[in-house]
């Protein structure tokens, strides 16, 4: 499974193999962080986007919609 960010900027990152992970990517509108720790069976998910920006996060068959600023999830 990989990650998949995409907004006016399209970010992805394979995650196989890795317990945690934190990054960001540098655009016009700002940095966009990312970062997961795999823990217990299940993987949480940060992601933090600039003012003015949304983005799809894409993990497997689970798509989500994200806002400015922070989101976190659990799968």
């Amino acid at each position: 499974q990989g990650l998949t960010l995409l907004s006016k900027d399209r970010l992805i990152d394979e995650i196989d193999g890795l317990d945690y992970a934190t990054g960001y990517i540098t655009t016009v509108k700002g940095k966009i962080f990312v970062s997961y720790k795999k823990e217990g069976g299940k993987t949480e998910f940060t992601v933090s986007l600039p003012e003015n920006t949304t983005a799809e996060f894409v993990y497997g068959d689970f798509t989500k919609s994200l806002e400015s600023g922070v989101s976190c999830f659990v799968l």
